[in-house]
């Protein structure tokens, strides 16, 4: 499907077996186009796993479209990245996407205009998300301060419990982030959290024995 006829191609894709459908670089698809993305998704392509958008031109409207078809949906991996028509406002909304879909494994966002305001809503989405383990946002506006609301999110030191409660399913957030927190996503496999939780235990029992 790649760089086919834009409106065309979602008006005409009825197939319960499509597991992966890349539009990237389509840039024919009008409002009305991705507007009937939801009802594609739900009913024309059930089994889909893949969706693939990068540079697609894909507007404000359209994003709030797809996510609300995406919230409930079977996806497993989709990818935004180059879409600069959207503003950084208009990003928020993959928020909800964040928070509501339990399927979703890697959602990829590479070369928008994401800023740190989006850094700290994704952030907090991601604490009640147990299955994303991509969130790409390499190449974005966000600073510092804006990855470092991830860090609180993947690894919570404030206290042993909340180090364990952290989210320890996020490994990727691209290229851009800090050493520290690249260092923290690597944790995040199953060994590497009792090794890490073990440690945090001890080296609270030495601080007491300290005392």
């Amino acid at each position: 499907f790649h760089k086919e006829g834009g409106d065309t191609i979602l008006d005409n894709i009825h197939n319960d077996k499509v597991r992966l459908l890349d539009l990237s670089g389509n840039q024919l698809i009008t409002a009305q186009g991705w507007r009937s993305l939801p009802c594609l998704l739900k009913n024309s392509c059930p089994s889909l796993e893949q969706l693939y958008l990068t540079e697609c031109n894909i507007d404000e409207d359209g994003l709030k479209s797809l996510v609300n078809a995406l919230r409930d949906s079977k996806l497993q991996v989709v990818d935004l990245s180059r879409n600069d028509s959207i503003s950084a406002k208009g990003w928020q909304c993959i928020a909800s996407l964040i928070e509501s879909n339990s399927e979703m494994q890697e959602i990829h966002l590479d070369h928008n205009s994401i800023s740190d305001e989006e850094a700290r809503t994704y952030a907090n989405a991601l604490t009640r998300n147990k299955s994303l383990s991509t969130l790409s946002l390499a190449h974005s506006h966000i600073t510092v301060a804006g990855w470092d609301c991830f860090f609180d999110v993947v690894c919570d030191t404030s206290n042993v419990n909340s180090t364990f409660l952290s989210n320890h399913t996020l490994s990727n957030l691209g290229q851009d982030m800090s050493n520290r927190l690249q260092r923290v996503l690597t944790l995040n496999d199953g060994s590497n959290n009792i090794r890490f939780f073990e440690q945090d235990r001890s080296n609270e029992r030495f601080d007491e024995d300290g005392d």
